[in-house]
């Protein structure tokens, strides 16, 4: 079976949510609510370390529109998007714009609990035809009415995706040098840090990427 980028994004995507929350968990747990309010707030983030990402003209830092949707209730459910030019199309000034002036429209007044109809009312609105049709923007969306679910339902996301909670999460330590004379340092001190798992970020240069993994 032969994939384009667009198909495998749009598939995992999918294969995610159907994964997540049936239509008959949604049903047992469903409340007669209306989504009322949709608020974003665009905010940089400030980095401890070098994160290449998350350099560019405007600036360095981790951009997040936080996403605040209320329901005709008083629940909340809150959602993050990361847009990040340096890895996709997506801003984060075109995010905010994108929810505030085609999603949020069409939205409001939607039941929160129809998370396919809703994914099929954005993806009308901004279609994945020409492009990925903006997932990082609509996975803001999709976070916040997860968050909204759990709190009108009482319960948490393990729960609804009939998952078990762990004990531990484990974390990686991200190698992102400038030089592969940083490379060594910035291991060193996620060892001293406790951490056993490291993760590199790579691109767009593939040579240095190399080198750095074998350096690893």
């Amino acid at each position: 079976m032969k994939f384009t980028r667009r198909g495998f994004t749009r598939t995992s995507i999918f294969g995610i949510l159907g994964a997540a929350m049936s239509e008959s968990v949604l049903a047992s747990i469903r409340k007669p609510l209306k989504i009322e309010k949709i608020e974003t707030f665009p905010v940089l983030y400030p980095t401890v370390m070098r994160f290449k990402f998350f350099e560019g003209p405007r600036g360095t830092g981790r951009p997040a529109v936080l996403i605040k949707i209320t329901a005709d209730d008083g629940t909340v459910g809150w959602g993050e998007s990361v847009p990040v030019p340096r890895w996709s199309y997506e801003t984060l000034e075109g995010a905010t714009s994108a929810i505030d002036l085609y999603l949020k429209p069409v939205l409001l007044g939607k039941d929160p609990f129809d998370l396919k109809g809703i994914h099929e009312t954005m993806d009308k609105e901004i279609a994945p035809s020409f492009s990925t049709g903006a997932p990082i923007t609509k996975a803001g969306i999709d976070l916040a009415l997860h968050d909204l679910i759990g709190h009108a339902s009482g319960l948490n996301v393990a729960d609804l995706w009939g998952r078990k909670t762990g004990d531990d999460v484990l974390l990686s330590w991200t190698l992102n040098p400038k030089t592969l004379d940083d490379l060594e340092p910035l291991i060193d001190k996620g060892l001293e840090r406790g951490f056993e798992n490291f993760n590199v970020k790579v691109a767009p240069d593939p040579e240095f990427d190399l080198a750095m993994c074998k350096i690893v």
